[in-house]
């Protein structure tokens, strides 16, 4: 089957290597074990402080630190990887698979969000809504994972 929205398998690999040391710094950032200047730098800031979103000058240099910007990016290119990746035996059934698992983890996803919104309130749910982020692909991941290791096991067994 030919999937042009898929990257190549070696992408996979790129994935586990970025995303295993981003999620772990994401763990440790939010957790507040990181220091908050470890990456500050001056740099130009739209609509920054003191600014509104009508304001003319919407341009300002402020210092900010970038480690949660890198840790975001490094997240956020690792899940595409690791969810894009094409298998090295890529054929109808594993996408079917792909197709269910992303199903799956949208409606999941879905759920997650009207609970947690009806549940969670005040700065939690900012902390929620950074870890919203990335829930879908990590719920797809985890779902393809497990059916696909099920559908190999059990077609290798025969």
């Amino acid at each position: 089957m030919k999937t042009n929205y898929l990257f190549p398998p070696v992408y996979r690999k790129i994935g586990w290597w970025l995303f295993v040391p981003s999620f772990v710094l994401g763990i440790l950032l939010m957790a507040g074990v990181l220091p908050d200047n470890l990456l500050t730098c001056t740099t130009p800031m739209l609509f920054g402080e003191g600014h509104s979103l009508l304001g003319i000058n919407c341009i300002e240099f402020g210092s900010n630190d970038w480690l949660d910007e890198i840790i975001l990016i490094c997240l956020s290119v690792s899940l595409i990887f690791l969810s894009f990746s094409r298998e090295v035996d890529e054929d109808e059934c594993i996408a079917e698979i792909r197709m269910r698992s992303f199903v799956w983890a949208i409606k999941a996803n879905t759920l997650l969000i009207i609970v947690c919104t009806l549940t969670i309130f005040g700065f939690a749910y900012l902390y929620f809504m950074i870890i919203f982020m990335f829930t879908m692909f990590l719920f797809f991941l985890v779902k393809y994972e497990i059916a696909l290791y099920k559908f190999r096991k059990d077609n290798y067994e025969k």
